[in-house]
C-alpha cells in the first residue's frame, strides 16, 4: 500500500555568492529547522547569482496527517509586454537566449473552461487581445530577479509552514533515515515554488467557467506546450510539456492540475518520472535533489546561473532537495 503525501507549492533563495536569503521567523521555529531552511537557501545560491533578497516567513505547527508543509507566495500583477521585455534585458545564458527569442510580442495561447466557450473541454486560441493576452501574474521573488520589483525590498515574498506532525532528518548530508523526510529537500522543493515554479493553470483549474480574463499565465506558462507544439492553458489531463523553443523540442512534463487534471497540481513536474526536485510527491527515507529539469525552468524565467552553460545531465546536490519521487515508497504531496 502506498501512502501518498503531497508537497505544496512554496517559497525561498539561498545565500551564497551575490544571492541573500532573509529569514523572518513567526511562532515557534526550533533552531534545526531553521538551519535546514538556510542549507536548502545555500543549495539554490550556489545555482543562482542574483544580487537579491528574498524574505520568508516560517511556521512549525501540526498541519494534519497528509501534508508535509503549506505556502504561500506573495505575487504582482504585470504586463506581458514588461515581463517580455525584461527577460530579454535579463538574459545571461544559452537557454535564455533561445527562450527570449521564441518569446512572441504578443501573448496567445490555448484555452478552454471558459464562459466564452460555454466551460467545455474544448480548447480554442485565445488571441483577442484581452487582458489575459496582455497582463500576467507572477511571484515578488520572480519579479525582484528580473528588476519588476526592487532587489532589496523588504516587504515579506513568502510564508512557509512545516508541519511537526511528522518525523524528519534534518541533515541528508548522511543519507535520509527510513521513515523520515528530507527537511533540507522539502524545504528547497518550496524555495523553488517561491522563485517562480508556478502555474496559473492551478487557479483556472480550481474555478473553471469563468471569464478567459481571471486566469492569467505566470512566466513559466509561457513556456508551457502540448505535443503538438502549441503553448496551451487548458484545464484536463491532455499532456503538457516544458519547451524553450516554442515547441519545437518537447522536454519535462508538467503535471495537470488536481481539479480537472491527473490529481497534482500543475505547478509541478509530472509525477513519478524522477523530472527533478518540483516533482509534486515525497517520499520517506528518499534524499532528494535538485535537477537540470528545475535549474533550466528557474533560469528561463529570469533567475541567472552561476555557469551560464547548462549540464547535460541531472544536478544533484547531496542535501539539497524538496519533493520526492514515488518509486515504490509510501508518498506525501509537498
Amino acid at each position: 500500500m502506498k501512502l501518498i503525501y503531497t508537497l505544496g507549492a512554496l517559497l525561498a533563495l539561498g545565500s551564497t555568492a551575490n544571492a541573500q536569503l532573509t529569514f523572518n521567523f513567526t511562532g515557534s521555529v526550533p533552531t534545526n529547522v531553521a538551519q535546514a531552511f538556510q542549507d536548502a537557501g545555500d543549495q539554490w545560491s550556489a545555482i543562482f547569482n542574483d544580487n537579491v533578497t528574498i524574505n520568508i516567513q516560517l511556521g512549525w505547527t501540526n498541519l494534519g496527517p497528509s501534508t508535509l508543509g503549506s505556502a504561500g507566495s506573495a505575487a504582482i500583477t504585470t504586463t506581458y509586454t514588461d515581463t517580455r521585455n525584461s527577460l530579454i534585458a535579463d538574459a545571461t545564458s544559452t537557454d535564455d537566449s533561445t527562450a527570449t527569442s521564441n518569446l512572441s510580442t504578443t501573448l496567445e495561447f490555448l484555452n478552454n473552461r471558459t464562459s466564452e466557450n460555454g466551460n467545455t473541454a474544448t480548447p480554442y486560441l485565445d488571441n483577442n487581445g484581452s487582458l489575459n493576452n496582455t497582463s500576467i501574474r507572477m511571484n515578488r521573488a520572480a519579479a525582484k530577479a528580473i528588476g519588476l520589483v526592487a532587489a532589496n525590498s523588504t516587504t515579506s515574498d513568502a510564508s512557509i509552514t512545516f508541519n511537526s506532525n511528522f518525523s524528519w532528518d534534518f541533515d541528508p548530508t548522511n543519507g535520509i533515515t527510513a521513515g523520515q523526510f528530507d527537511l533540507v529537500g522539502v524545504a528547497a522543493h518550496e524555495i523553488g515554488h517561491a522563485l517562480g515554479f508556478t502555474s496559473g493553470v492551478d487557479h483556472h483549474d480550481i474555478n473553471a467557467g469563468s471569464s478567459e480574463d481571471s486566469y492569467w499565465l505566470h512566466p513559466l506558462d509561457f513556456y508551457r506546450y502540448n505535443n503538438s507544439g502549441s503553448r496551451d492553458f487548458t484545464v484536463g489531463n491532455t499532456d503538457k510539456f516544458f519547451s524553450i523553443d516554442g515547441g519545437s523540442t518537447i522536454g519535462a512534463q508538467f503535471s495537470t492540475g488536481r481539479v480537472n487534471g491527473d490529481g497534482q497540481q500543475a505547478s509541478h513536474w509530472k509525477d513519478n518520472l524522477g523530472l527533478g526536485i518540483m516533482d509534486p510527491t515525497g517520499a520517506p527515507g528518499e534524499l532528494l535533489t535538485i535537477s537540470a529539469n528545475d535549474i533550466q525552468a528557474l533560469d528561463v524565467i529570469g533567475w541567472d546561473r552561476v555557469d551560464a552553460v547548462p549540464e547535460p545531465t541531472t544536478m544533484a546536490f547531496l542535501g539539497a532537495g524538496a519533493l520526492a519521487l514515488l518509486r515504490k515508497r509510501r508518498k506525501t504531496n509537498v
